[in-house]
């Protein structure tokens, strides 16, 4: 039996803002060439799959209005991407967007959604909250969620849940889904999702807890300026995982003002400490019973 392989890519924080305004370490007022950037070089990395974590608006300094144009520029770049793509809804959106149920339609950010591919099931949910930064599944998602779990517990193959927050960064505060501890043991417990991904906190992270393999990537307007492949890899009975952080912009102009805005932030510490990429081992045996 032939091993299967899945390449995927993982797409960022966008935070698009046609705005000149700076904000922070953000790179906001170049995430445009950055975005088309990183779309032109995921098309030529081959992937089967294209993942977005959400905040493809910035919305700071801008009305609803030029908030929604802004969004829809990132959706139409966000559209040339060859493989198919996945996005799900940021706080980004759900805070500066005034009209949601549109928002979700145009923008291609559905509450939930499923793609399947060689049998790995990638399942995408909305754990935004309108108006606030943190996280939380409505009663429809978590039945989705739900539903999820005890359907495909134990297939012998993974299955990738994308979401825009962490599950528990800082427990119950802005960066978390409500009761995301509790979540997360849930998941591991089913044995039915091995590999959540996410964004939101703006930082490269991997932990292994609860059965579970949580990967954050980082904004693409942040320093490295990257995004994220990983491959899924089947062999001897087990799933690996293998992730690597590619440059969305070999531009020295935006890495000389990356450098320089993150110098000013006093932030080097914080993201010299961050885990980058890897290869790990899914808690998901082919060979299950």
């Amino acid at each position: 039996m032939s091993e299967r392989v899945i390449r995927f890519a993982v797409l960022g924080d966008l935070h698009l803002n046609r705005t000149t305004e700076r904000r922070g370490e953000l790179l906001v007022d170049y995430s445009e060439e950055l975005t088309a950037s990183a779309v032109e070089r995921v098309n030529r990395e081959g992937v089967d799959l294209v993942l977005q974590v959400g905040d493809i608006a910035d919305g700071n300094f801008r009305t609803p209005a030029e908030t929604m144009l802004d969004a829809l520029d990132a959706r139409r770049l966000l559209d040339k991407l060859a493989p198919p793509s996945m996005t799900v809804m940021g706080n980004h959106e759900s805070i500066y967007l005034d009209d949601l149920d549109t928002a979700k339609r145009v923008l291609k950010m559905p509450d939930t959604a499923v793609t399947e591919l060689d049998g790995v099931r990638f399942v995408a949910v909305n754990s935004s909250v309108p108006g606030e930064s943190k996280g939380a599944f409505s009663p429809a998602v978590a039945a989705f969620l739900e539903n999820e779990l005890a359907s495909h517990a134990d297939r012998g193959v993974p299955t990738v849940l994308l979401l825009h927050h962490s599950w528990n960064l800082d427990e119950g505060g802005r960066y978390s889904v409500e009761n995301g501890v509790e979540w997360r043991a849930r998941l591991g417990r089913s044995k039915g999702v091995q590999l959540v991904l996410h964004g939101h906190v703006h930082r490269n992270m991997a932990t292994h807890q609860d059965g579970v393999l949580t990967v954050a990537t980082t904004a693409l307007v942040c320093k490295p300026l990257c995004y994220r492949l990983v491959t899924l890899r089947e062999g001897s009975g087990r799933w690996r995982a293998t992730s690597e952080l590619r440059p969305a912009t070999d531009d020295p102009q935006i890495h000389r003002v990356a450098d320089e805005r993150m110098a000013t932030m006093n932030l080097d510490k914080r993201w010299k400490e961050r885990p980058e990429d890897g290869d790990f081992d899914l808690p998901c045996r082919s060979d299950i019973d």
